[in-house]
């Protein structure tokens, strides 16, 4: 009669182990915060809760295809799922690319989008930043959005950004001019932090067949 055999006690394979998965969750989630909070200069930049999700699935795909790879040289055995990592992580990395791109910047006057091609929502803003002749003097901000229009006049000491929400999944490009000329920049999410903001809402806009 034969006997079975003894069960193994050595360790489990890599790809087997059962906490890999919660391992990569967890450094995905770490490296996407500590991409957002460790200051970097760097004109890219992550400033919505779609950014950052996109920029959290980078991360998540990186650290999946470099589980895939650490496989590989493990076992010497190619994972059936490689090159499914490495299509998805390419994929991701550009997406993030397209998200935190940095805001173009105009000089007295210039379209705003807003989101890759129109498409997003939330909030909004308009970064105007007066030369340092202009500083501390009256700065009147001209928006040209689809059938609404918004004018409104500051002070300006220092970089300002007018922020406003956007309620249409897709909107036309909005034309904005500053009286005198000054920096223009546009951008979706929430300004940098520190910088006075001024909310653009209520009457100051006014449909464009109103008298």
């Amino acid at each position: 009669m034969g006997t079975a055999d003894p069960p193994s006690s050595g360790p489990s394979p890599p790809s087997q182990r059962p906490h890999a998965g919660w391992l990569l969750s967890v450094l995905s989630v770490v490296l996407a915060v500590a991409f957002v909070l460790v200051p970097v200069r760097s004109s890219y930049g992550v400033r919505t809760l779609s950014g950052l999700g996109v920029l959290l699935a980078a991360c998540a795909t990186t650290l999946w295809l470099a589980h895939r790879a650490y496989l590989w040289t493990r076992t010497r055995r190619r994972p059936r799922d490689l090159w499914l990592s490495v299509v998805t992580t390419v994929a991701m990395l550009a997406l993030l690319v397209v998200v935190a791109q940095p805001s173009a910047q105009y000089v007295h006057r210039g379209q705003c989008t807003f989101g890759p091609l129109g498409i997003g929502l939330g909030k909004v803003w308009i970064g105007v930043e007066p030369f340092p002749d202009n500083l501390h003097k009256h700065h009147a901000l001209y928006v040209v959005w689809g059938a609404y229009s918004a004018q409104i006049i500051e002070t300006l000491d220092e970089p300002t950004y007018f922020v406003f929400n956007k309620r249409d999944l897709r909107s036309p490009s909005a034309d904005v001019t500053v009286e005198p000329p000054a920096v223009i920049s546009c951008g979706r999410g929430s300004p940098p932090g520190g910088a006075p903001q001024v909310s653009l809402v209520g009457r100051v806009w006014r449909h464009r067949t109103s008298p």
